[in-house]
C-alpha cells in the first residue's frame, strides 16, 4: 500500500507537470485559446494530443512512444520530466489505482478548454497511427519545434510564445474552412457523397482523396449497372403484356399468375430501392426539411411505385385488368445514379486542377464568398465606379490573382449541391391536381359506377407520368459538359454553385503585369543628366517599380545590380494619373510622363529627332526627377501578351467589361488602344492611388474558377460558365414545358376515363422524350 500510495503521488506530480508544460507552450497561448498550430503542417490542438496521451496510458496497447531518443538532428539533450514519465514503462502505471481519478481529473480540465477537433484538419500523410500520435504527442508537451514543423512562410523567430498574432489565426481559420453560422448551416446538410469529414488543406491529402473518389465511383458505377439491367426487366414486364408479339414466360403471365407476376415485379423494385438505399433515405429526410431535390423525386417514384403495387396485390380480384409501374420508379433511380456520377466526374477533374503544384489563376469575386481575400482585393468599388455608365446599378467584378493553394474546396462542392428549385413547386402542383382527379371521380360517378382501383391507378399515372424525370440532368448534364470542356485548356469550375458566381461577374479585373508580363517590356535607352550616377538612377527607379509590383520591375532588375535592401527607407507621397512622389533614402524624386514633370515646373529635354519617330512606334518616355533637376529619361516599350485578343474576346461574347489595374503612369487607355486596335472591346485602365491596391499573390484564394494554365484559360472558362447558364435556363424552360404538358394529357386522359389505361411503356416514352432536347441543347448552344 505504501509503494501505492508514493506511486500515486508522484503520478500526480507528473501529470501537474504535464499541464504546466502544456501552458507554457507557444502552441497554447492563453491569449489565443484556438492557436493550435498550423493545420496544414499536421498539427492537432494541445487538446486532441492531451486526449490521446491518456487514450495510449488507459489502453493495453503496449507500444508507448519513446521520447528518450534525442533531437531528431541526432544531438543528445536531457529528458524533461515528462519524457522521463513517457519512457519509464507501463507496469507502475497500470498497478496504481489512482490513475483513474488523476484521469477524470484532467478530463475536466480539458473540457473547460474549446476543443473543436472536428473542424481541425490534417495535411500529413497518414502512414500510420503511431506515428501520428507520436507528432501530435511531441507537439502537445511543447518540442514540436524540435521537429521543425511551423505555419508556412514563418520563421523561428517569427514566433511570440504568449502573443497573438491576427493575421496567423485568420490564415488557421481559412486553411479549417471555417464559415459563417449561415454557411454552416447550409453545409450541415450532408450530401450523398460525403468524401472527407475535414476540408482540403493540402498535397498530402490528394492520395487519400483520390481513392475515396475512385471507391465511390466503382461503386455508383456497380450500382448503375444493376439498376440498369432490373429496369430493363421491368420495362419489358410491365409492356410485353400489351404488346402482342412480345414473349412472356407462362409463370409471369399477368392474365393467369397475376400473384407471381405481382410478387416478382415487386422484388425487383425493393432490390433496386436496396441499391440505391442511401440516396432514397436522403431523399426523404430532404423532403421533411422543405427541400425537395432530385432525390426527393426518386424517393416519391419509390413511394408511389410502392403503394401502387400493394393496391394491386389486394385489389387484383376484382376481376379488372392491371397495370404496374415500378420500371419507372427504378428509372427515377437509375437517373440519380447518373446525376452521382456526373457529379462526381466534375468534383475529380476540380480536385486534379487545384492539387497542381502550379501557381493557379483564380477569381476573387467583391460578394460574400471573396470576404477572406479582402486583404489581396481591397477595393472593387472602384471597377464598379469605372463602369457605372455601363453598369448603373453595380455589376460583380472578379480579381484575377496567382495563387498556390486554392481554400474551401469542399465548402463549395458541398454547397448547395443537391437543392432543386422549382422541383417542390412541381410536387405540389402534380399532388394538388391528383387530389383534385380523385375528387372528381368521387363526385361525378355513381356508386355503382366506381372502380376505386382505376381511380387511384389514374392519380398515380398523373404522379409518375407529369413529374418531369429530365429534371435529372437539366442542370448537372450541362455542368458536366462544361468542366469538361473547360479542362482542356486547363481549368476547372469548383462547386456546384460556380457556374452561377462565374456567369455574373461583369467586370474582369487584371492587374498590368498579366497584360504586360515582363519579358515584354524591353528598356529602348536612358539618358542621365547632371552629375546623377547611372548606378543611383537605376537603384531609384528599380526601387518604385519594385514597390508597386509595376511591369518594367523584373525588367530594370535585370538590367543592374540591384540592391534588396536599397528599398528599405522609401515612402510614397503621392500618386497620379501619370507619375508618383516618393521619397528614398531621405531624397524626393518624381517619376512620370513628360506632362507630369513640366507641371511641376520643370523643364525635360526634347529631342524631336528621337523623341517623336519612338512615341509614335508606341513607346513610352518616362521622367526622373528630383525638385529642382531633371535626373533622367527613359525610353521604354511595352508590348501586349499574344494571349490578349483571345481574352477580350472571350470578354466581349460574354457582355462583361475588362479592367487594368495599374500604378504605372504610361500604361493608359491611349497606349491600350493603340497596342491592341480595341476601340470596339469595353476595355479600360484603372489608375491606382492607394499604395495598399498593390498586387499582391495570396497564399490561398476562395474561388469558384481556377486554372493552372494562364489568364486567357481562365477568362475562357468564365466564357463557358456564361453559356452553360445559358443552357441551364433553356432546360428549366424545357422541364417547365414538359411539366405542363404532363399535367394536360394527364388530366384529359382522366377526366375521359382512360388514365388507368396508360401502361410502363407509355411513361417511359413520355419521359424519355424530354431528356432529347436537354441534350441536344448542349450541342446547339455549343
Amino acid at each position: 500500500m505504501k509503494d501505492t500510495k508514493e506511486s500515486s503521488l508522484k503520478l500526480s506530480d507528473l501529470f501537474d507537470e504535464l499541464q504546466e508544460t502544456i501552458n507554457k507552450s507557444p502552441f497554447n497561448s492563453p491569449d489565443n485559446p484556438e492557436d493550435g498550430g498550423d493545420e496544414t503542417n499536421g498539427a492537432f490542438r494541445d487538446g486532441a494530443a492531451v486526449s490521446e496521451l491518456f487514450d495510449m496510458i488507459n489502453s493495453k496497447n503496449t507500444d508507448v512512444p519513446d521520447f528518450t531518443g534525442g533531437e531528431p538532428d541526432g544531438r543528445s539533450r536531457k529528458s524533461s520530466p515528462v519524457e522521463s514519465f513517457m519512457s519509464r514503462g507501463r507496469e507502475d502505471i497500470y498497478r496504481n489505482e489512482d490513475v483513474k481519478e488523476t484521469r477524470e481529473e484532467i478530463t475536466k480540465i480539458r473540457e473547460t478548454e474549446d476543443f473543436e477537433i472536428s473542424g481541425v484538419m490534417d495535411d500529413s500523410d497518414d502512414s500510420g497511427e503511431t506515428d501520428d500520435i507520436d507528432l501530435e504527442l511531441l507537439k502537445a508537451i511543447g518540442i514540436g519545434k524540435a521537429s521543425g514543423y511551423y505555419p508556412v512562410g514563418e520563421k523561428e523567430n517569427d514566433r511570440t510564445p504568449g502573443k497573438k498574432n491576427p493575421r496567423e489565426a485568420k490564415e488557421r481559420g481559412k486553411s479549417r474552412g471555417d464559415v459563417s453560422p449561415a454557411e454552416k448551416s447550409k453545409t450541415r446538410l450532408t450530401p450523398i457523397h460525403q468524401i472527407s469529414n475535414r476540408e482540403y488543406s493540402g498535397s498530402g491529402q490528394v492520395q487519400e482523396l483520390f481513392a475515396s473518389y475512385r471507391r465511390v465511383c466503382r461503386s455508383e458505377f456497380a450500382k448503375f449497372a444493376v439498376s440498369l439491367i432490373l429496369f430493363l426487366i421491368l420495362l419489358y414486364m410491365e409492356t410485353a403484356p400489351y404488346i402482342g408479339f412480345l414473349p412472356v414466360p407462362n409463370v409471369l403471365n399477368i392474365d393467369f399468375y397475376t400473384l407471381p407476376y405481382i410478387y416478382v415485379n415487386l422484388q425487383l423494385l425493393l432490390i433496386a430501392a436496396a441499391l440505391n438505399l442511401k440516396p432514397l433515405i436522403y431523399g426523404a429526410l430532404s423532403a421533411a426539411k422543405s427541400n425537395i431535390n432530385v432525390y426527393s423525386m426518386s424517393c416519391l417514384f419509390f413511394i408511389l411505385a410502392f403503394a401502387h403495387t400493394m393496391l394491386t396485390l389486394y385489389m387484383r380480384d376484382n376481376g379488372l385488368g392491371i397495370a404496374l409501374y415500378n420500371s419507372t420508379a427504378v428509372y427515377a433511380m437509375l437517373l440519380s445514379g447518373l446525376y452521382n456520377i456526373l457529379d462526381m466526374n466534375s468534383e475529380i477533374t476540380s480536385l486534379k486542377t487545384i492539387s497542381s503544384k502550379k501557381l493557379k489563376y483564380a477569381v476573387s469575386l467583391n460578394s460574400a464568398v471573396r470576404a477572406e481575400n479582402s486583404a489581396y482585393y481591397s477595393s472593387p468599388e472602384l471597377e464598379t465606379e469605372l463602369f457605372r455608365d455601363i453598369f448603373p446599378s453595380g455589376a460583380f467584378s472578379g480579381g484575377i490573382f496567382k495563387t498556390q493553394f486554392i481554400s474551401n474546396f469542399f465548402s463549395r462542392t458541398n454547397r448547395n449541391k443537391t437543392l432543386g428549385g422549382s422541383l417542390k413547386y412541381f410536387v405540389y402542383t402534380a399532388l394538388f391536381a391528383a387530389a383534385v382527379l380523385l375528387a372528381f371521380y368521387a363526385l361525378f360517378y355513381q356508386p355503382h359506377e366506381r372502380n376505386w382501383y382505376g381511380f387511384l391507378s389514374s392519380a398515380a399515372v398523373l404522379l409518375l407520368g407529369s413529374l418531369p424525370l429530365c429534371s435529372f440532368i437539366t442542370e448537372v448534364y450541362p455542368a458536366f459538359k462544361a468542366q469538361k470542356q473547360a479542362r482542356m485548356s486547363g481549368a476547372a469550375f469548383i462547386g456546384a454553385e460556380s457556374l452561377r458566381e462565374s456567369a455574373e461577374t461583369k467586370i474582369i479585373s487584371l492587374y498590368d503585369n498579366n497584360i504586360f508580363p515582363s519579358e515584354q517590356v524591353k528598356i529602348s535607352g536612358i539618358k542621365v543628366y547632371g552629375n546623377n550616377r547611372i548606378d543611383s538612377v537605376l537603384q531609384n527607379l528599380c526601387v518604385i517599380f519594385d514597390k508597386l509590383n509595376m511591369p518594367p520591375a523584373d525588367t530594370f532588375k535585370a538590367s543592374t545590380n540591384f540592391d534588396g535592401g536599397f528599398n528599405q527607407n522609401i515612402k510614397i507621397s503621392g500618386i497620379d494619373d501619370n507619375g508618383i512622389c516618393y521619397d528614398a533614402n531621405g531624397q524626393k524624386l518624381f517619376l512620370g510622363t513628360v506632362e507630369y514633370i513640366s507641371n511641376m515646373g520643370l523643364t525635360p529635354q526634347y529631342d524631336a529627332n528621337f523623341d517623336d519617330p519612338f512615341v509614335k512606334s508606341s513607346g513610352s518616355i518616362m521622367i526622373l526627377s528630383s525638385e529642382t533637376e531633371i535626373i533622367a529619361k527613359v525610353y521604354i516599350k511595352y508590348e501586349i501578351t499574344s494571349d490578349f485578343h483571345d481574352i477580350i474576346k472571350n470578354i466581349k461574347k460574354i457582355n462583361a467589361c475588362l479592367c487594368i489595374r495599374t500604378f504605372d503612369p504610361n500604361i493608359n487607355d491611349a497606349l491600350i488602344s493603340k497596342l491592341g486596335n480595341i476601340k470596339k472591346y469595353p476595355i479600360r485602365v484603372l489608375k491606382l492611388k492607394n499604395p495598399g491596391d498593390i498586387q499582391l499573390a495570396p497564399e490561398r484564394v476562395d474561388s469558384p474558377v481556377v486554372s493552372r494554365e494562364s489568364v486567357k484559360s481562365l477568362v475562357g472558362a468564365v466564357s463557358i460558365a456564361v453559356r452553360t447558364r445559358s443552357i441551364i435556363k433553356n432546360n428549366g424552360l424545357i422541364r417547365a414545358v414538359a411539366f405542363g404538358c404532363g399535367i394536360i394529357l394527364a388530366a384529359a386522359l382522366g377526366f375521359t376515363g382512360h388514365l388507368w389505361g396508360v401502361n410502363a411503356g407509355h411513361l417511359f416514352l413520355f419521359q424519355s422524350f424530354w431528356m432529347l432536347p436537354v441534350i441536344l441543347m448542349q450541342g446547339v448552344t455549343n
